[in-house]
This record gives structure tokens, sequence and C-alpha cells, in this order.
């Protein structure tokens, strides 16, 4: 027998992972960026991989959303680098 789970909590596995990781991954942004774009790409090869876990494979996605706000902040962020944070 298959457990029925309610379909509006799928998130939350999601989040805790996420707030979990997010200062390490926020501090990794601040320290480099070229290591924080390695662990996105990290994330992604983990979550395509024959035991990938399938929310590793949305943790880029909010760290796109560290990226966009840093921008905002600092007035830079502008059509340019829109399709750059839409590919990674």
């Amino acid at each position: 027998l298959t457990p029925t789970y309610n379909g509006s909590f799928w998130t939350l596995g999601l989040e805790a992972h996420w707030y979990v990781l997010f200062p390490f991954v926020l501090a990794l942004y601040l320290r480099s960026r070229v290591a924080f774009a390695l662990l996105g790409v990290a994330f992604y090869a983990w979550y395509a991989s024959p035991g990938g876990v399938r929310d590793v494979g949305v943790l880029p996605c909010f760290m796109r959303g560290i990226v966009a706000a840093d921008l905002w902040r600092r007035g830079k962020l502008t059509s340019r680098y829109l399709p750059p944070l839409a590919v990674f």
C-alpha cells in the first residue's frame, strides 16, 4: 500500500535542503564566484547521474536567486545578465 501525501507539501523537503545549505552556499558566493558556479554545475551533474538525488537539480535555481539579488542590490541587473542567469 502506497501512502498518500498532501500534494501541496511537496516543496517542504526541498526547502529544508535549501535552508540548511543556504549559509554555506552564500558564504561560497561571497568568497569565490567561480567555486560558486562550479558548485551549481556539480549539483546539476549529481542530479543527472544515475544515482542522483532529484531535489539537488533544483538547488541551482535558488543559487540564481543569490546572483540576481546581488546584481539587483548593486544596481547591475540589466538585460545583459538575464540570459546567463536563465541558462545556469
